[in-house]
């Protein structure tokens, strides 16, 4: 029917890892995200324009022209 119990403390610990690492990484995201932004709200912008949209050469900071 299920599958037989298997206890693999091995497997266990692995996934604790990865679950620590990916939480560790989460973190890091939000704190990158954050510098950007700051970099971004501070850049005075030089954009490189087309049709549908601009986006500054120096932060990269993008914007789209339709509304």
């Amino acid at each position: 029917m299920g599958q037989p119990f298997t206890n693999n403390s091995f497997e266990d610990k692995k996934i604790e890892c990865l679950q620590a690492e990916i939480s560790l990484l989460q973190q890091n995201i939000k704190h990158l995200e954050q510098q950007l932004s700051e970099i971004q709200q501070s850049c005075r912008h030089v954009f490189k324009e087309s049709y549908v949209m601009r986006k500054c050469v120096k932060c990269h900071f993008a914007e789209s022209k339709y509304y």
